[in-house]
């Protein structure tokens, strides 16, 4: 079940900057993507995720814009929905997030792992890039026209 995970102490010691993110992250409890185990409250989190980013939002200046400004406007209509089902839409999403966030020269895979303690923030995985992109973004607040399924979820706190 997707849930909001506490930033691990061992996060903050070696990347300062991650207390930006607040004291939680939204996190996937299993791998979405193809071949994954697509939870539906995770393909949620992931498609809402993947629809803020996308997808237009106010600005700071009362204006509206959208990370892929200046691209076919066709594909920002191909949008996933969010509903929790991982269909072929969903999964070039999530390869279009990783081809145009990944560092240079890592691969887009089409999976959304969880985050977890252990791993570096240096070398965030796709759900800490898009908390990242969310959290850090100009006029995107989360929660914002959140389903009524994820929002329940999101009240778990680990």
């Amino acid at each position: 079940m997707a849930y909001r995970m506490r930033i691990p102490d061992q996060w903050v010691k070696s990347s300062p900057g991650v207390v930006n993110f607040g004291p939680v992250i939204y996190n996937v409890d299993q791998p979405v993507g193809s071949g994954c185990p697509n939870r539906s409250d995770d393909v949620l989190l992931v498609q809402y995720f993947i629809t803020m980013w996308a997808g237009p939002y106010k600005n700071s200046k009362g204006g509206t814009t959208s990370v892929l400004t200046g691209t076919n406007s066709t594909l920002i209509q191909r949008l996933p929905r969010i509903n929790g089902v991982v269909d072929g839409v969903t999964i070039t999403w999530i390869m279009l997030f990783q081809l145009l966030q990944f560092p240079q020269g890592r691969q887009p895979d089409g999976r959304v792992d969880p985050a977890s303690p252990g791993m570096s923030p240096h070398h965030p995985n796709t759900i800490l890039l898009l908390n990242m992109w969310g959290k850090v973004n100009e006029g995107l607040s989360l929660p914002v026209n959140m389903p009524p399924q994820l929002q329940t979820a999101l009240q778990n706190v680990r």
